[in-house]
């Protein structure tokens, strides 16, 4: 968008996209893994609807990898790959879709694969979804079972 008036261009990357809030959060955590991915091993994410477990609050992400990774069963997708060693990890969408991931919390490696694969969940569409009711979950859904 240019704004002669001030001096300033500004880039918004949905601009000419109708969606919903939820996708605001892809550009948010690519220019995250760009500005920060040197500096730390993970990035977590939460939806402001989403909540930490306060029975869980001593544990760490360390040792929250490690107990997955010595019980896969808790987390969707795996069995393959111990959930240390992949590059995202979501929780279970329990009780709606349990066997596919909820994107309202999103632990991920800040790699350039992970960067890339943000890229594409950002661009990926479905026409014949109406543009009120087309999530960024959807999206994650399709791509996986594609």
């Amino acid at each position: 968008i240019d704004n002669p008036k001030h001096g300033f261009d500004v880039l918004h990357p949905g601009y000419l996209r109708a969606r919903s809030s939820s996708w605001a959060k892809l550009p948010a955590l690519w220019d995250a893994a760009v500005k920060y991915g040197s500096r730390y091993d993970y990035i977590w994410f939460m939806d402001s609807d989403a909540t930490p477990n306060p029975m869980q609050k001593d544990l760490s992400l360390s040792d929250a990898l490690a107990k997955w990774d010595s019980n896969p069963k808790e987390t969707v997708g795996f069995g393959k790959v111990l959930p240390s060693n992949a590059t995202f990890l979501f929780m279970s969408n329990f009780p709606y879709r349990d066997d596919l991931p909820c994107a309202g919390t999103i632990i991920f490696k800040p790699t350039q694969f992970a960067q890339d694969a943000i890229r594409e969940w950002w661009d990926f569409d479905l026409l014949y979804k109406a543009r009120d009711d087309f999530m960024e979950q959807d999206a994650l859904w399709y791509l996986l079972e594609a």
